[in-house]
């Protein structure tokens, strides 16, 4: 548990199916690689039609305004972004998954007729292709972990009731993930500087010196100094230990310098990468997993795809809830604590909104209208896996958990990859969209301003219950792990 408050920033889908398609649906809806499957004979149903929108292949993203439209895509690979109209969209043939259609946008009342290998339908339910294994370093735990397991059909949203910040745009919590366990040897040792911003971490290490953790495999050349997120960043760490599988778990963890002393106050549980929850771990507001749910090197990237839910950091004298008479005040499943000082510290009023929350955004939400490619990745992530509530911000900012570690870091390879910095102070309320910041921090502040608390969210019903909105978790590579044939869930 955080012992002190930080200081610092840190559908109703009409599938047009026949009986024995929903069956077939239902029992593949979770697997990957999916066999093709008609969903009521596409062609049947729109042979002859007319669209008012035809799109056949060529790639790119394509916007179909807002009537009643007739979509009728006859090849891939092409993304179509339906209006808010009530559309008839029909994809034709069996489809390649080598050049996939993806249907985005739209509402509840859309019908879709289509294939299951042909249609991925991002932010709804049912069809996409999706790896066929997964390497358990990059995507790690058990396949029913809270982090692999999407939303449902059945989950009950409530409003979060998060505003934009006032006071700075973009921030981000940064994990410090080392996991490479053929890595050298060394020792963590203990500092006693918590969270205060007068006493730098890497020269409060404690005399005599305290072992906190011994042979850890951390590569020569790593440092998070000297320019971590923040003056006290909540630096929650995992180690992957030599046997490949086992990850250690501390907070704040630096590396002080290159090849310097490794640095941390506080041990957590360990947990397994192949077999764990992926629940218990540093991230002290909740005793929440250090690895599970943090953004990692390669997903914020042009083209990529989130297949997690998130980490969520809050300010929690806004927007988290207490109640000393709840049997678990101040937090609820899966996290195990609230914040040391929460019965003072916790400001917010709406009961569903407590440390260890499920956040989400609703089906109807209108990712096609956010100005920024990453942040659509961001809220098809949050669509289809939510993110739960993780930390305390300890200022009036809210944001995501992002990787920073010996195989890169987050806020780096976004700068790289798409022209301008994650972390901006450029605030939502700005008027200059031309600046590519302003536009972020904009698409930031309404995907949190849109979030919304699945209220039947726990251990039986991982993201409410019901069909899953993606498909579960693969085996990982060379076997094992994967999620059974139908993984509903509910």
């Amino acid at each position: 548990m955080q012992p002190e408050p930080e200081t610092t920033p840190r559908s109703r889908w009409r599938l047009g199916l026949s009986i024995v398609a929903v069956l077939a649906l239902i029992a593949s809806a979770c697997q990957f690689n999916p066999a093709p499957l008609g969903l009521d004979n596409p062609a049947g149903h729109c042979g002859g039609i007319t669209g008012t929108h035809g799109f056949s292949g060529g790639g790119g993203e394509h916007f179909t305004g807002g009537g009643d439209d007739v979509i009728v895509i006859t090849s891939g690979p092409v993304t179509v972004n339906a209006g808010p109209g009530n559309d008839l969209i029909c994809v034709l043939g069996l489809g390649d998954p080598a050049a996939p259609v993806i249907v985005r946008g739209g509402n509840d009342n859309d019908t879709i007729y289509g294939n299951v290998n042909t249609v991925c339908v991002a932010e709804r339910a049912f069809g996409c292709t999706m790896p066929a294994s997964r390497n358990p370093v990059e995507w790690p735990f058990a396949w029913n972990s809270i982090w692999n397991t999407p939303i449902g059909s059945g989950a009950n949203y409530v409003p979060a009731g998060i505003a934009p910040s006032p006071v700075f745009g973009v921030f981000a919590d940064e994990d410090i993930l080392i996991l490479e366990p053929t890595a050298p040897q060394v020792d963590v040792v203990a500092h006693d500087a918590d969270w205060n911003p007068s006493r730098p971490r890497c020269t409060s290490i404690v005399s005599p010196t305290t072992v906190l953790m011994s042979g850890l495999p951390v590569p020569n050349g790593f440092s998070t100094e000297p320019t971590p997120a923040g003056d006290t960043p909540n630096n929650s760490g995992a180690i992957l230990m030599p046997d490949g599988r086992t990850i250690r778990q501390t907070q704040p963890l630096h590396r002080c310098g290159t090849n310097g002393p490794m640095v941390s106050q506080y041990n957590f549980p360990d947990d397994d990468i192949r077999t764990g929850t992926g629940i218990p771990g540093a991230h002290g507001g909740s005793a929440m997993s250090s690895l599970g749910g943090t953004i990692r090197v390669g997903e914020l990237v042009p083209g990529g795809e989130i297949h997690h839910a998130l980490k969520v950091v809050l300010d929690s004298s806004q927007y988290l809830f207490y109640s000393s008479t709840d049997g678990t005040p101040g937090f609820r499943w899966p996290a195990s604590v609230a914040d040391f000082g929460a019965e003072t510290d916790y400001g917010g009023t709406r009961p569903a909104l407590q440390m260890g929350s499920l956040l989400a955004l609703d089906p109807n939400f209108a990712i096609e209208r956010l100005r920024t490619e990453p942040a659509k990745i961001l809220a098809r992530a949050m669509m289809n896996y939510g993110g739960y509530v993780v930390d305390s911000s300890g200022w009036n900012t809210n944001y995501f958990a992002t990787e920073f570690g010996p195989d890169g870091r987050v806020i780096d390879e976004f700068a790289s990859d798409w022209g301008f910095p994650f972390i901006t102070p450029t605030t939502s309320n700005c008027t200059n969209t031309a600046n590519p910041s302003c536009r972020w921090s904009k698409d930031i502040a309404d995907i949190f301003s849109s979030m919304v608390v699945v209220t039947n969210n726990g251990p039986n019903t991982i993201g409410g219950p019901g069909t899953r909105r993606r498909p579960c978790a693969p085996a990982f590579i060379g076997g094992g792990g994967a999620a059974p044939a139908t993984c509903t869930l509910g």
